[in-house]
């Protein structure tokens, strides 16, 4: 990596990904807008410009004036370990940064609507995570990748996973030795259900699995509540250890889970999206003193379908059928009032004349958005549209498209911080009926 340039410059502002932007004391050109991680507002920093493979990119060489913004960071892996971006904002800016990208993202939108006070969730919760490692010259390396680059960086804890998960990484680390050979990687996927840790090891070109390896693994899994253990070498799996079935409870409702399926990110998050569709349907329920019909788009595993449930007859949609058969079972199980159906709905949109049968629609689609079934949401008479997203920006452009015949009023969104120390944000925004 060759450095070509290096100078001073100050700290403007941060973007919408938490990059520090300024311009460079060596240029009178404003459009020439330096991007660089790990700054605050009102800072001058010496910084060293980058190529490498026809990529630019900035680096802090010397923090001249910091800002008032900055702190210590809590992990002593910030900045090198690339899954932390903002650890060195002060709490209350770093929570006005969230929010302040959010009214941003509305206004270039033209939406305007109550934003709720954040909810956050906090370091130490992270229920799920994706590990790398590799063994060179007898040293096993484990962790997260660096900003920008595909370096594994060497930790041997982390502060944003459920302590039982940060404390398995030391332990991985012994037993990846003894599997892994010279130069050969992995990745490591890691969940923590309610009834124990689902782990996945997967490998590519690996020598056969010795018994005693197996075995060694298996006790690996007793010892350390692994209720399931399977290595995928090739594309081909190897069950090394079930104790039982890996699953997550929804208000009391358990529904099995599989470590590559989606989920909310931490047990927190699920009990606040649960409070928020109660809060919502509670007044829905008293102004109608009827039953609800609720049709739930992009389900998943029930996360808002369970808590919509008591408030009426839900209709579940999901892509994934390893979904659909999991959320089905835990329905029947506990006899909710909810009927589950496979169905792609970038391909099948709901379209007008289905929607129209519901009193409430809950849509919760990946981070894209959901373009087409937005546009068929616009012309419906759906009394109320709940919509959850990570992504404020496809939240916004789906927003605008829901509200483009002024049928619907975006009435309010709760942001939720359930990815701490980053810049992503997620949204829960409620549209009503307006004609």
């Amino acid at each position: 990596m060759a450095v070509i340039e290096c100078d001073v410059c100050n700290i403007i502002a941060l973007n919408s990904s938490g990059l520090g932007i300024g311009i460079s004391n060596n240029t009178a050109d404003t459009s020439k807008v330096i991007e660089i991680p790990y700054t605050a507002p009102d800072e001058v920093i010496k910084f060293e410009k980058h190529l490498h493979k026809n990529h630019l990119s900035f680096t802090i060489s010397k923090i001249l004036t910091p800002s008032k913004y900055r702190v210590s960071p809590p992990c002593k892996y910030f900045t090198v370990c690339g899954g932390c971006s903002l650890q060195h904002l002060e709490i209350s800016y770093y929570k006005q940064f969230k929010l302040d990208v959010l009214h941003q993202t509305f206004a270039k939108y033209g939406i305007s609507c109550k934003i709720s006070p954040l909810r956050s969730i906090g370091a130490s919760k992270r229920r799920r995570a994706i590990l790398e490692a590799i063994k060179k010259q007898d040293q096993l390396f484990l962790g997260f990748k660096k900003f920008h680059s595909h370096q594994i960086v060497n930790i041997e804890s982390c502060l944003l996973l459920l302590p039982e998960l940060s404390d398995l990484i030391g332990k991985l680390k012994v037993i990846l030795k003894e599997l892994l050979v010279d130069k050969e990687k992995c990745k490591i996927f890691i969940t923590k259900a309610d009834n124990g840790i689902d782990l996945i090891i997967e490998i590519k070109n690996h020598n056969y699995l010795s018994l005693t390896k197996a075995q060694i693994l298996k006790d690996f899994a007793i010892n350390n509540n692994i209720i399931r253990f399977t290595i995928i070498n090739d594309d081909k799996w190897n069950q090394i250890y079930f104790a039982e079935k890996p699953y997550i409870l929804f208000e009391h409702t358990a529904v099995t889970i599989d470590n590559h399926s989606f989920l909310q990110v931490s047990k927190e998050s699920d009990v606040i999206l649960a409070e928020l569709i109660n809060h919502i349907f509670c007044k829905l329920e008293n102004a109608g003193n009827k039953e609800l019909q609720i049709a739930d788009l992009f389900c998943g595993r029930g996360t808002l379908t369970i808590p919509a449930s008591k408030f009426g007859n839900v209709d579940g949609f999901e892509t994934e059928i390893a979904a659909v058969k999991a959320l089905t079972a835990a329905i029947n199980n506990s006899k909710l009032k909810a009927l589950i159906y496979q169905r792609d709905l970038f391909k099948k949109p709901l379209e007008w004349d289905e929607l129209n049968k519901y009193d409430a629609v809950i849509i919760n689609p990946p981070r894209a958005g959901a373009k087409a079934q937005s546009k068929l949401l616009a012309t419906c008479t759906v009394k109320t549209i709940i919509y959850l997203s990570c992504n404020p920006e496809s939240f916004a452009q789906d927003a605008k498209i829901i509200m483009r015949n002024k049928r619907y009023k975006l009435e309010e969104v709760t942001p939720i911080d359930q990815f701490q120390w980053s810049y992503h944000i997620e949204l829960l925004g409620i549209f009503k009926l307006a004609i």
